[in-house]
């Protein structure tokens, strides 16, 4: 029995090793954010951040499509201009999304699918092996509980 109780001390001590290895450092000072721009048919958006912190996001449009507005998802303030400006310029602080939204000339609905190209965002999750590890740190944790639960009630 006890070298069973020492294999499962032995195999929850290696799974949660990777834990350990995709653990984020500590903040150091100011949290740098992120602005991801997603470009969809109609026209091509660009933007940079500028000295002063904010962001400024400029929008082409296509030929045959007119702009009609930015939808941005996060926290921002808008510096100087409005939702419906080809170029908005804006302070953050979070993680922004930001998506031109388009009409397609004839038609009255908005247009544009989002472009699944090298540019489309990624969806992905990148955090899969520390819940695997995480999960099966548990399960084995659970199981070491119950065995040796089990050893005091039948000595």
């Amino acid at each position: 029995m006890k070298k069973i109780i020492a294999l499962v001390l032995a195999l929850a001590l290696v799974l949660s090793l990777p834990v350990f290895a995709f653990a984020e450092g500590s903040p150091s000072g100011d949290p740098e954010y992120r602005v991801q721009i997603i470009n969809v048919d109609g026209g091509t958006a660009t933007g940079e951040k500028n000295a002063d912190g904010s962001y400024t996001v400029t929008v082409t449009v296509k030929d045959g499509y007119k702009f009609n507005k930015w939808t941005i998802e996060g926290d921002y303030e808008l510096i100087d201009c409005d939702i419906d400006d080809e170029t908005v310029t804006f302070t953050y602080s979070s993680d922004i999304t930001i998506t031109p939204v388009y009409t397609k000339e004839g038609t009255s609905s908005g247009a544009g699918s989002v472009d699944t190209g090298s540019g489309s965002p990624d969806t992905s999750d990148n955090n899969s092996y520390t819940l695997v590890a995480v999960s099966l740190l548990a399960v084995i944790a659970i199981a070491g509980v119950f065995v040796l639960k089990n050893k005091v009630v039948t000595e």
